[in-house]
């Protein structure tokens, strides 16, 4: 049987993330900034070959044996590693109305803990950029077609289409139709550089 495939949560995956998906047989993606430092500290390996069907920079990621070892322990396990990785604290996003869109290209991209489901249209939210992802307008941009995705429905019609990549290629699958839509840009708020993405429909 085929594994199904777990979307990173953004911003930052944990290792009880990866061993959560490891343990369920399942495929996490992670980005570099995510998995160096837990490949170095033997906690997970990951597979190159298989990239995130959104986002070519996220891969294959999964916990090794020391891994599970240290999460089941509550990071009290004998390992030979230098730290345990530390979960990153949440952001809290402010949604805010009447931003114009700036006129430039969208990017799309995969689902996250940003409250996309909670904007109304016209509204929006600020996403600073950090040390951790200093583009935070690239690194949103996955984002956003998963979001789209995730608020689409089959067309009532009955289409279909042929999938021609990815695990699914080959299949045939209805035809989704968006029920909201977002576009991100990058942007500055209170002289701090970053993203705004708006829900537009």
């Amino acid at each position: 049987m085929a594994k199904k495939p777990i979307k990173v949560v953004d911003p930052g995956v944990t290792l009880s993330d990866i061993v959560k998906a490891t343990e369920a047989g399942a495929i996490i993606y992670t980005f570099k900034e995510e998995y160096e430092p837990l490949i170095a500290s033997g906690m997970v390996e990951v597979n190159a070959a298989i990239v995130d069907p959104d986002n070519s920079e996220a891969i294959a990621t999964r916990a090794t044996q020391a891994g599970i070892e240290f999460v089941k322990s509550g990071g009290s396990a004998a390992v030979s590693v230098p730290d345990a990785p530390v979960k990153k604290e949440k952001m809290q996003f402010e949604i805010e109305q009447g931003i114009e869109i700036p006129a430039n290209g969208a990017r799309s991209g995969r689902e996250t803990v940003y409250p996309f489901d909670k904007l109304e249209v016209g509204q929006s939210i600020f996403i600073p950029n950090t040390e951790a992802k200093p583009d935070a307008a690239k690194s949103i941009a996955s984002t956003i077609s998963s979001t789209h995705a995730r608020f689409s429905v089959a067309d009532p019609s009955g289409k279909t289409r042929i999938v021609m990549k990815g695990e699914k290629k080959g299949e045939t699958v209805p035809v989704m139709i968006k029920t909201r839509t977002f576009t991100v840009r990058a942007g500055e708020k209170d002289g701090v550089k970053g993203a705004r993405v708006w829900r537009t429909a």
